[in-house]
Order: C-alpha cells, then structure tokens, then sequence
C-alpha cells in the first residue's frame, strides 16, 4: 500500500500534484461539484490506474478537465450549440459530451472505445491552477470508490482511497456537492444525459429552447448505462489458440506457430498494460479482418482490473441485435402504413409520441433506445402479419414484454431503426428465443413454424 500525501493548497502543493500526474501517478483534487480523481488523460497506463483504484467493474467513459474553450476545441469537435453553452458556462458544472478528434491524443479508456468525448472546465480556482500547471487534460471521475457516495471533502477521499493514490491536493469543502450536468447533441439539438450541479432551466434559457431527451443514438457519457465498442469481426473468448483464419489477441507468452493476424494485450502478462491496450487493440485487429470473421481471445486473469476487461470482452462478444445491421434497412413512410393498417391506429404507435417513450427508455431511465414505431398485435394472426410485413421490407424487429424478459430501452442505437413488437397483450406468450426468433406459448407450444412462414415470405 502507497503512502498518499495531503498537499497543501499552495504553489508548492500544485507543483507537487502536477509532477505526480506528469509521472503518471493518480491524485485527488477538488472541483466546485466534488473531488476528482485524476490522471493524465493522454497515458493509458494512468487511466488504467483510476479504474483500479476506484474498483470500478466496468472500463466506463471519464470526463475530461481541461483549462477553456480553447483547448477543449482541440479534443472535441463542438457544434455551433455547444459552443454557445461553453461561452455561457464554462468554467462550471457542465459538461458537453461532442465527437472526439482523430488528433486529440486520449487514452482509449478515456472514451471507453466510443467515437465521443465528455469535457469539462472546472471553476474552482484550484482545479484551475492544477490544470495549467500540469498543461494537459486530466481524466477524472469521482474521486470515490465505484458506487459509494461522492467525496466533498478530503477526509472524505482519504476515507476510501487513502493508501490507494498518490495524492490529494486539499482544496477544503466543494460548494457544489453535486456532479456536473452533462449534455450531448443529436440532429443538432442538445439533450440531457446527466442531470447535475447545472440547473436544465439555465441551460435552456442560455439556447432559447428546450432539451430533449435522448432518444436517438445513444451518446455515452458517465452516470448513464454504458454502450459498448463492438467489433464488427465475432469474438471467441477464452481461446487457447486462434483457429486457422481467425485473429488472435493475446495475453501474457503466445503459443507457438502464430500465422495469422495477432496482436498481444501484454505479453509480460501486465493487467494495467493490458486493460491500457484493450480498444486500440481491438479496433486493429477488426480493421487486420476486414470487420468479418473471429477474433480469438486468450483468457484474461478475472482479478483487478481484469474483472473489467473480461466485462468488456463479454459485452464486445455477446450476440446482440443489431450486429448484423447491414442487412436490415430503414422502414419507409409506406412500410409504416403497411404496418399500421395490418394493426389498427389504436395498435399503432408512432416512436415519435409520448405513448411511445415508455417503450424505448430502460426503467430507472438511465438510458434510451430508438425505433420507428411500437406495434401492439393482439393475436398470433397480427404478429405473423406484421413479422411478414418486416422480413418483406427488411426492417428489423425488437421484442418487448409479453414474459419475453426484454425491458424499454434494448432496441438498436445505431443503423436503420427497427420497429418494437410489444407482446403485452399477448397473455400467453412466454419467450421469444433470440437465437431464432421462435414465440415459446404458454402451453409450451414452439410457434417456430409461424416464424419459418415470416421469414420465407
């Protein structure tokens, strides 16, 4: 265990905390929200750290600190609204998630893999003179262990992460108390991804217009549920060797005999260095593969961080709707009046309604799906019409409720939208199995046959 120093809020203390990040080390400091823990957002290694050191189960996307809008600019692409929201704002409790720039420089872990960036200007003038004195973007969550309460104070951080970082830069109580806000942009509108410090009325007052929720393409960002980064090339976990044309991604000695596309996530067998190379790693060896095929993947140790890099192994390898995208095809306006008059207008939901939102946000609202519309058959004779209707058009198809175990939220958020086919009136239906679509029955009947007549239609 690593002996964590109270640095003073002084030249001295600042200068200290910035030789601690250039070094790579963690070191806690406080924001007007609360305290953060922070690492050099460019070193993988030390990013790796946070996650280690927070026990957080999953490699989830970090908010980056930077001194202004200048310097943000380099690391995001921000819309013209964002800019508005940062000249309104920053420094402050808000943070703008944008497209992050090919030249930024960012640890992938950062970003968790995702095309977005999250950024921040602190206010508090301490976090302030640290940022300039370091001269770089700090990463940095809360500065608490993953689930636990917020730190305000750092007997707070002391409490949970003393003996864990190398330091705290005492900046005494956080006025704020509460995270930032967060907010991203789609289809050139900003929408809400995290409540915070930052009141919405402010921010809406600031645009002259409201924000909405997000119910297009998710955009990730801390304090949602996350996506994830799949390749489009499958993944075999937990492989002891690739099969002949398969990629291979490696941990620790590679087997012999190794002809085709490899790369190792850390042959000296390092967890850091390992979770450091995960999506760059990943992303490669789909561009070696073409996007198609396997990648094998060697065991990781499920200690550590490796908890979190199997986590996102699992995610990257699991069948998921949507990753075939490129067969299906955006629904037309005449599909969905196809669809609509096979139904009935009462059974016919536009996704663009308030009746809709139910069915496309996850429960406790984390995080929201998108489709074209919501379709509510209430007989085995109108979900085989409307399974017809989509296997004819290609359009794709997300099962909800009716004992299937699917909840709001788990539709596609990317590529063409498919439709929701909710199974609430249909009392007897107990599954949808999702290997081939077949309809379980109460009684137990396999309507499997129903299913084979849709997609050979």
């Amino acid at each position: 265990m690593q002996t964590t120093e109270i640095l003073a809020s002084d030249a001295s203390g600042i200068a200290r905390a910035a030789e601690l990040l250039r070094a790579g080390l963690l070191v806690a400091f406080p924001t007007e929200t609360v305290y953060g823990l922070g690492a050099d957002a460019r070193n993988g290694r030390a990013v790796a750290g946070i996650f280690d050191a927070k026990g957080r189960p999953r490699f989830n996307p970090l908010i980056v600190h930077v001194t202004g809008l200048e310097e943000a600019a380099r690391l995001i692409d921000l819309p013209e609204m964002a800019q508005r929201l940062a000249t309104a704002f920053w420094p402050g409790p808000l943070t703008l998630v944008a497209p992050a720039r090919v030249d930024s420089g960012i640890a992938d872990l950062v970003t968790a893999g995702l095309p977005t960036l999250a950024v921040r200007v602190p206010a508090h003038a301490l976090a302030r003179e640290l940022l300039e004195a370091f001269g770089g973007p700090v990463a940095a969550p809360s500065a608490n262990p993953s689930g636990q309460v917020s730190p305000t104070t750092v007997a707070h951080v002391m409490e949970t992460l003393g003996g864990r970082i190398a330091a705290v830069l005492d900046g005494g109580a956080c006025p704020v108390g509460l995270e930032s806000t967060i907010i991203g942009f789609e289809h050139d509108r900003a929408v809400l991804l995290r409540p915070g410090g930052l009141a919405i009325e402010a921010i809406e007052r600031a645009l002259g217009c409201e924000v909405g929720l997000s119910h297009g393409e998710v955009i990730n960002a801390p304090g949602q549920l996350d996506s994830h980064y799949a390749p489009g090339a499958r993944l075999r976990l937990k492989a002891a060797r690739p099969e002949p044309g398969e990629g291979w991604l490696s941990f620790g000695p590679d087997p012999s005999g190794i002809t085709g596309p490899a790369l190792n996530l850390s042959a000296a067998g390092d967890i850091a260095e390992a979770a450091a190379n995960l999506f760059a790693h990943l992303r490669l060896l789909d561009s070696m593969l073409a996007g198609r095929g396997t990648i094998a993947v060697a065991p990781v140790p499920d200690h550590g961080l490796g908890h979190a890099i199997n986590d996102r192994l699992a995610r990257a390898a699991a069948p998921r709707y949507g990753r075939e995208m490129t067969t299906l095809t955006e629904p037309r306006p005449e599909h969905l009046t196809e669809l609509s008059a096979c139904l009935g207008t009462s059974d016919f939901i536009d996704a663009t309604t308030d009746a809709a939102q139910p069915y496309l946000i996850e429960p406790r609202g984390l995080y929201h799906g998108r489709a074209a519309a919501v379709l509510k058959p209430g007989s085995t004779e109108q979900v085989a019409a409307v399974l017809k209707i989509c296997h004819r058009h290609r359009i794709g198809v997300v099962p909800y409720g009716g004992g299937t175990g699917l909840v709001g939220g788990q539709v596609s958020t990317a590529g063409p939208r498919p439709v929701v086919l909710s199974l609430e009136r249909m009392n007897r239906i107990r599954a949808v199995l999702p290997d081939d679509g077949a309809i379980i029955a109460e009684a137990g009947v396999v309507l499997a046959d129903l299913q084979g007549a849709a997609e050979t239609a």
